[in-house]
């Protein structure tokens, strides 16, 4: 009887313990990250395009792309190359083309190691 009840109590902590799947679709949505000095803007769309704008102070940077979902813990921005020199010449550039953005949860993610960037609604 006291193994059953052991065995119980851990097929019930073990389900309670679940994390919540991340696939593509409920990744879709449009995350910020306001603070004193900045703001960022990642927007992922269906069509797995996404849309990152960032502005601090006195710089604006940013880039669209393409996103893909690596692994569950994992989202990889491939910036697409800019259409004029003008752009790469800017104050801001983003020189690195592909990010790496953590998933913490479906409505979290951790940009640079160290922006939080929440899901709004």
């Amino acid at each position: 009887m006291r193994n059953l009840i052991c065995a119980i109590f851990l097929i019930f902590l073990s389900s309670s313990c679940k994390v919540a799947q991340v696939s593509d679709n409920n990744m879709i949505g449009t995350y910020v990250a306001i603070g004193k000095d900045y703001n960022y803007r990642l927007s992922l769309n269906a069509d797995k395009t996404f849309d990152l704008k960032f502005t601090a102070l006195d710089a604006k940077s940013g880039c669209e792309g393409k996103w893909d979902l690596k692994d569950s813990d994992l989202l990889v921005l491939s910036c697409n190359e800019p259409n004029d020199m003008v752009e790469t010449l800017r104050s801001g550039y983003m020189s690195q083309r592909i990010q790496e953005v953590k998933i913490k949860s479906r409505d979290k993610l951790i940009y640079n190691n160290s922006v939080t960037l929440k899901r709004i609604p």
